[in-house]
């Protein structure tokens, strides 16, 4: 491919970056989303209406991470032949829940538990990122019972 050619493909890549929202598929919010509901409870809210609550939690959360990681970073999430390197997870691991904790307004949690679903999400992306694991695998795993990473 030409200089010219690949200097297209990085800007149509950029233009492509700038139209998209979040890094998870709808699926895998969904599946984070009740994935959450199933670990940390809101009792004031019935069913339905949490799994909405996290639905939007994980929405802000994928929202962020997308606006502040370059994308071929957390592309790795979906990919289980490919993961990013010891450095980068730590890097990520030290600022990211500290960057969500700041950055999401969650008036309606109390400041413990909201730390708490910002440390499970965290937690389980950087798995996926680290492992060779994909997150669907990670978060099919929750559901049928099994715990979030740590």
């Amino acid at each position: 491919m030409s200089e010219q050619g690949q200097i297209d493909d990085l800007i149509n890549s950029v233009l492509a970056d700038r139209e998209r929202e979040f890094f998870l598929t709808p699926a895998q919010q969904v599946k984070f989303a009740d994935a959450l509901a199933r670990k940390h409870n809101l009792p004031i809210l019935g069913e339905r209406g949490e799994l909405r609550v996290y639905l939007k939690i994980v929405q802000a959360i994928d929202r962020t991470i997308y606006e502040k990681n370059p994308r071929e970073i957390l592309d790795v999430v979906n990919d289980p032949n490919t993961s990013v390197s010891d450095e980068v997870r730590d890097a990520l691991s030290e600022n990211i829940a500290d960057l969500l904790a700041v950055t999401l307004r969650l008036p309606f949690l109390p400041r413990r538990l909201k730390r708490a679903v910002i440390e499970t999400a965290v937690n389980a992306i950087l798995r996926a990122l680290g492992t060779g694991r994909r997150l669907d695998d990670i978060l099919d795993e929750v559901l049928a019972g099994g715990d979030f990473p740590e």
